[in-house]
Parts: structure tokens; sequence; C-alpha cells
């Protein structure tokens, strides 16, 4: 199955996309296990499907131990699971069309008898992690309130809880955002969200730990019992490794199939950015990047692979003898007990191939994926296993933004109208006399007439032309007190768009959404 490229964001608020839809999902889900059970391609001498049954193990393993090390609810998961549904994302505080993605997972998890994992991608670097508001803030602060501020190249695993300054300071602007809306409910889903991320805060031991913990107390309420696996806790297994260690040995091959890939998506969607969808994977000299990272006490550093000698070369921390051979290289790896994590591509690569039946992307991720596919593809000679997009739009629930929205676009159709068909206006209109109402309705009546005498071949089309666009004027005129309502009407919704843009905001953070709600959207 090939993913539309023609995917759009929902728009309105509500609205949801699942592609393809829920009720087709186990037939991908079959599909992509009978093609996994040929995989024999080795990946550190050994067939890829023993390692993917390996893999998933492992990955239900470590998603089991940590729900349990952090009283996290989970459905216990089948020694050996029929299906394992997976979606993924950094643990911030994103938006509901993120949001959804493990909603999908899930009720699919629920109806199917499958395992739904979210992986935390906590190898990330944190950068500022933000509670992005509804709200008539600062403009020098824009509608963020920020909770961490990372250092270079912190990732999530690395950083500590919040503190209870940092947790202060951040309630207390996330109350004063709170009272300036209108729906109690908001005030107190954000209440619930700053008692539950400060307990979490206090019983955890990293930023990621404590985000995941406090999402999970606060859609509490939707009854979800999804596995959590953090990225860098699967990074230490031995499927992960064997993987790593056979993208290295293959370093250069690996990196011009790569880059080929990404050069052609940059030409075919006409994509000036080259960070965009990936940066490209540079060599110097006999070295060649990886696209792996390596954690090194707090930050994540790039790594260099050189074939001729086998050294990894870790920037900023030296270099290891890795060695040649993919088995070689595994077992280096492990030795010297590196922390080395996936870059984008060969993270969901990795999930795909080993973990998952189905990977659930948002429509950004999704699109990302045609170079994954290609990669897959000519680097392994296997069809690359499908996936699933799910992404809904929840408008803030302040003053109906949206409603504003929606009726400035009517204003501006029915002006439209005005100008060229003023007499579809008349249903609206109100005359302050008799005499002035009949005025327009025979101004109507003699623009039908005139309309009807274009269907006549003998007519003369240049003079009925002329009369309608006399006719036409006459009727604006009759109609100026309706029209100059509608502009002025228009003007003022103009006046308050920046209000109106920020509640119409899809990007605003889940906290001041409804767990059911958004959970609901996923049938």
């Amino acid at each position: 199955m090939r993913m539309p490229r023609s995917l759009r964001i929902p728009h309105r608020h509500g609205e949801a996309l699942v592609v393809p839809p829920l009720d087709e999902w186990r037939s991908v889900i079959e599909g992509t296990q009978r093609a996994a059970a040929g995989w024999s391609v080795p990946i550190a001498g050994v067939p890829l499907t023993e390692r993917r049954r390996q893999a998933r193990a492992e990955a239900l393993a470590a998603a089991t131990s940590a729900c349990q090390r952090l009283g996290i609810p989970y459905r216990e998961p089948p020694g050996v699971p029929g299906a394992i549904v997976m979606t993924g994302h950094q643990p911030q505080l994103f938006h509901p069309g993120v949001w959804a993605k493990h909603f999908a997972a899930d009720r699919y998890a629920k109806a199917s008898g499958a395992v739904a994992i979210d992986l935390v991608v906590d190898s990330d670097r944190v950068g500022r992690l933000v509670l992005r508001t509804p709200c008539r803030r600062d403009p020098s602060a824009g509608r963020e309130i920020v909770l961490h501020s990372g250092g270079r190249e912190e990732c999530y695993a690395c950083a500590p809880p919040p503190s209870a300054e940092q947790l202060e300071r951040f309630a207390a602007a996330v109350e004063a955002c709170a009272s300036e809306i209108a729906d109690p409910d908001v005030g107190s889903r954000t209440q619930r969200f700053i008692v539950v991320l400060k307990e979490a805060a206090r019983h955890t031991s990293s930023l990621a730990e404590a985000m995941v913990v406090a999402r999970r107390a606060f859609e509490a309420p939707a009854g979800t019992e999804y596995l959590e696996l953090f990225l860098t806790e699967q990074c230490a297994s031995e499927t992960f490794l064997a993987f790593a260690a056979q993208v290295i040995a293959d370093a250069r091959r690996f990196a011009d199939i790569f880059n080929e890939e990404v050069l052609r998506y940059r030409a075919r969607t006409k994509t000036r950015s080259s960070a965009h969808p990936f940066p490209e994977l540079a060599a110097e000299g006999g070295a060649v990047e990886t696209p792996f990272w390596v954690i090194a006490g707090a930050r994540r550093a790039r790594t260099w692979y050189e074939p001729a000698s086998g050294r990894l070369a870790i920037e900023g921390a030296g270099a290891a003898e890795a060695g040649s051979d993919p088995a070689e290289i595994a077992s280096r790896l492990e030795a010297e007990g590196l922390r080395i994590v996936p870059k984008a591509a060969t993270l969901t690569m990795f999930q795909r191939l080993f973990v998952a039946d189905l990977f659930i992307h948002g429509v950004g991720g999704s699109r990302y994926e045609a170079v994954t596919d290609a990669v897959i593809e000519r680097w392994l000679g296997i069809s690359p296993p499908a996936y699933a997009v799910v992404s809904v739009t929840m408008l803030p629930p302040t003053v109906a933004g949206a409603a504003e929205e929606e009726r400035a676009a009517w204003l501006r159709r029915r002006l439209r109208e005005a100008e060229h068909n003023p007499d579809r206006l008349l249903p609206e209109a109100r005359f302050d006399d008799e005499g002035k109402r009949k005025t327009a309705a025979a101004l109507a009546a003699e623009k039908r007439a005139l309309l009807d005498r274009f269907a006549d071949p003998d007519s003369d089309r240049k003079a009925l032309s002329a009369a309608l666009q006399d006719v036409n004027e006459r009727l604006r005129a009759a109609l100026l007190p309706l029209i100059e309502s509608m502009e002025a009407e228009l003007a003022e919704l103009g006046s308050r768009r920046p209000e109106a843009a920020a509640r119409a905001d899809r990007e605003v953070s889940f906290p001041f959404f409804d767990p059911c709600e958004v959970a609901a959207l996923m049938r």
C-alpha cells in the first residue's frame, strides 16, 4: 500500500484524518506480517525475520518494565503478540493532532487484541519545552509558556525533571492564561494538569519520564492502556545494536543511497531547505557520517565511521575501535557501553522493520517516509512495510473564534455576490418602506428576463450584457445599506483577527482539551 502524497491536515474543529480507516488496519497488518515472514536479508549475520522476533520481545519487555516502574496503567501483553501497533513522539506538550495517534493505537488494540506502544523519543534535543496557549499574552513572549530550556544538544533523557521553581513559575503563567478563557472547564483541566505534573516531577528521574507520567495521568479519564517505550532504553537492546552495526558497516553505501533519495525528495517537492526532509550524511576524507547519535554525558554527538580503519569517531569525544564486520561492530558497541541512538530516518526505519506491524504517523512525519521507503527498498532489497496516518484538529475552547472565521468567509462570499449577482442578497435585505422593496423586486425580475433572452440565438448579446450591467448597478444601489453593513461587520472581524487567530490555533497544547473528546474522534 502506497500512502497518497496529497494528505492534508484537517482544518475544522473536531475533524479527524485516519488513513487508511481503522476498519482496514487489520488487512494492512496481515500484509506486513506475511511479508516479514520472508525477510531473509542478514542483519549482523542473522536473518531480519529472526531479528524482528527478538526485537519485538525486547520492546515489549522494556515497555512493560517502564510502565511498572513509573506506575503507568497498561494492558498486559501476551507472550507472543498477534500484532503490534506503534506510534511515537518527543515527550512534549504537543497539540491534539499528535495526541490523537496515541488514542488511535489504544482504540485499535482494545478492539482487536493487538498491543499498542507509544515510542517516547527521549533521545531528541529538548531545546525549549513550551505550552502553546490560546491566550492574549505579552507580544514579546508570543503564546508560549516555557517549562524548560535545554542546553546545546541536551536530550530529554539527560535533562532532570522540572524543579519546584520551574513548576511554580509555569503554574502561575498557566493559571493566568486559564483565567482569560470563559469556559470554566479549561481552568479545571489546566489545574489538573499542573497537579499531575508536579506529582510526576517528584517521582521521576528525567524530564522525559516526568512528561510521560503527567500526560498519562492527565488522560486517565479516557482509560488509555497502551505501553510506553523509551527509545534510549530500547537502543540498549541486542537487536538495535545489531541494526546499528549493520548500517555502520555499510556506512558508505547507506549514505550514498540516503543522500540520493533526500535530493530526489527535495527536487520533487521543490524543497529548498538543506535540513528537510533530513540533512544529508556528510563524508570527509575516508570517514562517513552515520545516521546515529552517541549520547555522551548530557548531550548528543555526531558519529563518523572510517571503513578503512574500522574506527567510529565521536564528535568531541574521541574514537572507538569498532571493526569492519557487522557482528564484530555490534559486539564492540555493546562492550564499549556506547549510548548510540538513531537519527530521524533510522528511528522509524528500525521500528517499522523490526517491531511494529503498523506504525502510525502524523501528516508531517508521513511526508518524510517517502525517503525512508526508498532507502529500505534500495538498501535491503525488500518492499517497505505500510504505515498509517492519523491527525485531528481541535480548536481552543475559548470564545467561538472558529465561528467568527466562518462568518468572515461567508461575508466575503456575499460581498462578491453583491458585485456580480446582487439579486441573490434580496432575501436578507430589509427596506424602510414598501416602495423600495417593490423596486428591488422588479429589478430582480427584469434581470431574470434578460438572462432568459440570452438563450435566444438571434439575441443581441452585447446589448443584453449592457442591460444586465445597468440592472446590477441599480440593484446594488437599492441594496447599499445591506452591503455597507456587511462591509462594516467584515472590517470589525478583521480588526479582531489577531485574537481570532489565537483562538483558531490548532497548535495549542493538549492540557487545554478534554482527552475523552479527542479519543472519541478515533472511530
